[in-house]
């Protein structure tokens, strides 16, 4: 399993958040999607074996929500330090 949190380009409202929990929770692989009420970022809990963080921003994006920033792909210095 994988932990990231993903900080959101601008907050978003209940509704927005439903929506994109939504989306993200239709991503097979996905155990645990949290966005606290301030709306800034997403937590997010996966199993890395069947989805990637590349998925889980493109699912993001085609929702209409995008993250403040780039990351690396993971094995370009993009990895959270919680590969075994």
């Amino acid at each position: 399993m994988m932990s990231q949190t993903i900080h959101l380009a601008s907050s978003i409202d209940a509704e927005a958040a439903a929506r994109l929990s939504s989306a993200l929770k239709n991503v097979q692989g996905i155990q645990t999607v949290d966005i606290p009420l301030d709306g800034k970022k997403v937590r997010l809990i996966f199993d890395d074996a069947i989805t990637s963080m590349q998925e889980l921003a493109t699912v993001m994006e085609r929702a209409g929500y995008a993250s403040t920033e780039a990351r690396a792909a993971h094995g370009a210095g993009g990895c959270c330090g919680g590969c075994n």
